[in-house]
């Protein structure tokens, strides 16, 4: 997985877009929002994320919003 660290101490577990409404701007629009919340409300130092390694939509969507890998690690997971 890919993993931006640090911590936070508040946050969401899961972040998708259905397909069928992708390249819309509705995921930057959430995420952005998001983002902004977080900052207004807990003014974290940083954000970090885990992706899997195969979900390269995810990570090229990430690093458009100018996330970056610190970190890569192996997880042994049935679903991956």
């Amino acid at each position: 997985s890919w993993v931006l660290c640090c911590t936070l101490a508040h946050c969401f577990s899961t972040f998708g877009i259905h397909a069928s409404v992708r390249k819309q701007g509705l995921g930057s629009f959430l995420l952005d929002h998001a983002l902004s919340r977080a900052v207004t409300l807990f003014s974290p130092d940083c954000v970090s994320l885990h992706v899997k390694t195969l979900n390269e939509g995810a990570i090229r969507f990430y690093k458009g919003k100018d996330f970056k890998v610190s970190q890569v690690s192996r997880f042994s997971s049935s679903s991956e």
